[in-house]
């Protein structure tokens, strides 16, 4: 089945909803750069949220979402554009995180609980959109949360998911987002409250196999839920390409590159799909001449 995205609107159109499944999307990220279940999970649920938060995007626009915390996994960082293409990076995916417990990783322990999270669109004019939090529990989900109430000013809620099997392999990843709309009500936002407080986790919502129509049907089919027509589809796809890493090169200058021309070729790999590059001698001696 392919990974997609459906939309709704419930309590008379004053709130907007999103849910999704990307369990082919990040079990391809996790496949890519081995990561460890702790780091797959973060990546995961970050991946998530650059999918869902691309639902609001048009023709030939994308965001970036990057999470800077003080824990071991590094930089964390998820791309996703308007016809859902989506990739991930952890930085230290290899490192070992203990779990809180058998059943649950320790995703904050991994991430950290101090540092930023930023968000840069670009809309495809002008400069592009950025905005920042700082982060709120490093869990992802409540720091994505976080930052549109601070930075969109749009009351959030986001809940992701990723389980990750004994093996280390992806088994479901997804998530929801519910947003209150201008005009809603303090009975809107009280009922919300409750329904969310009372719901399952939606790491247990995946486990059952949950489709993203039911998980939308589980929290708000009491509440005038109105699911829209059309559906999202999302995989895994980076935009790397070899022109882009010959840019890339371009920036170690001169000296750096000159130094690589001892070498027959070199290998330049993409830090988000691992995908390889082979630059011959000649490649690099091109890029040295257009840099004298």
């Amino acid at each position: 089945m392919k990974d997609y995205l459906v939309r709704a609107m419930a309590y008379n159109n004053m709130v907007r909803a999103v849910a999704i499944n990307l369990t082919n999307t990040v079990k391809e990220a996790q496949k890519r750069h081995q990561s460890n279940p702790t780091a797959s999970a973060a990546m995961g649920r970050l991946m998530v949220a650059s999918a869902v938060m691309s639902s609001t995007l048009k023709d030939n626009q994308k965001l970036s979402i990057q999470v800077k915390g003080n824990g071991p996994l590094g930089t964390i960082s998820a791309d996703c554009d308007y016809n859902g293409n989506v990739r991930g990076h952890v930085k230290n995916p290899h490192v070992i995180i203990p779990p809180k417990s058998p059943e649950k990783l320790n995703v904050a322990g991994g991430v950290g609980k101090i540092g930023m999270l930023h968000v840069t669109k670009d809309l495809g004019f002008g400069d592009p959109y950025s905005g920042s939090c700082e982060l709120l529990s490093g869990e992802i989900a409540d720091d994505i949360a976080k930052y549109f109430v601070v930075s969109e000013q749009i009351p959030t809620i986001f809940a992701a998911g990723v389980l990750v099997g004994k093996e280390g392999t992806v088994l479901q990843a997804g998530g929801y987002l519910i947003q209150l709309l201008p005009g809603a009500t303090e009975d809107i936002i009280d009922s919300l409250e409750s329904t969310i407080g009372k719901a399952k986790p939606v790491s247990t919502l995946l486990k059952e196999g949950n489709s993203p129509e039911t998980i939308l049907e589980y929290l708000l089919a009491e509440h005038e839920l109105k699911i829209l027509k059309g559906k999202n589809e999302f995989r895994f796809k980076c935009f790397c390409s070899k022109d882009y890493l010959k840019a890339v090169l371009t920036t170690l200058g001169k000296e750096d590159l000159e130094s690589l021309l001892d070498k027959n070729e070199t290998e330049v790999k993409c830090q988000f799909c691992n995908e390889s590059y082979i630059f011959l001698k000649e490649d690099i001696q091109e890029l040295v001449n257009k840099l004298n």
